[in-house]
């Protein structure tokens, strides 16, 4: 699935990802190419479970990354909604091919985020200082294949809005919703 203009999630595309026979994933691991430090692995299993691990863009050494002035750890208000949004799109697609009976469980989960500040390049309503204070936060959600393939921005937007409160913020959906649809609909700026 591309969205951003590279695949989520992503596999190799000089085919070194494990052929996952038997009990045995399929799964990818890459570090990017650039001097930038990015990891993200994930893994398919025959039954279903798939599982993603990827550090956070924030926590790379890109110069110029996040907002002006950020300070110490930082979440990203865009960067979160379209993870989030790619995450659930992709759960959406996959339901859709007929593999999982009833529906899914979803999971989301971000560690070592005590002392992070939510923040964004447009204000978008982040005039306090938003931090968690939890180590690790967790959302979960259940869909039905149904329901994923009608409403699976309303999902995302309900795991975004649950994470942002473990910063003790709070939008309106409608904010949330214009983000979404810039990655839905691709347009970037």
């Amino acid at each position: 699935m591309r969205l951003r203009g590279w695949d989520f999630p992503h596999f190799d595309q000089n085919g070194s990802h494990g052929a996952g026979g038997g009990n045995r994933p399929v799964e990818s691991g890459w570090e990017s190419w650039t001097e930038f430090y990015d990891l993200e692995t994930c893994r398919i299993y025959q039954s279903g479970q798939f599982i993603q691990y990827a550090t956070l863009h924030e926590d790379s050494d890109r110069e110029g990354w996040g907002p002006r002035g950020a300070r110490g750890p930082f979440l990203d208000f865009v960067s979160t909604i379209w993870h989030i949004t790619e995450f659930v799109e992709f759960a959406r697609r996959l339901t859709a091919l007929g593999s999982y009976g009833n529906g899914v469980n979803l999971s989301v989960q971000l560690s070592k985020v005590s002392g992070r500040h939510l923040t964004a390049e447009i204000q978008r309503g982040l005039f306090s200082n938003y931090a968690c204070d939890e180590d690790q936060i967790r959302w979960r959600g259940d869909a039905t294949v149904e329901q994923l393939s009608v409403s699976s921005p309303d999902i995302a937007r309900e795991a975004v809005r649950n994470l942002f409160e473990w910063f003790r913020f709070e939008t309106d959906d409608s904010v949330i919703a214009e983000v979404q649809s810039q990655l839905l609909e691709r347009r970037f700026r």
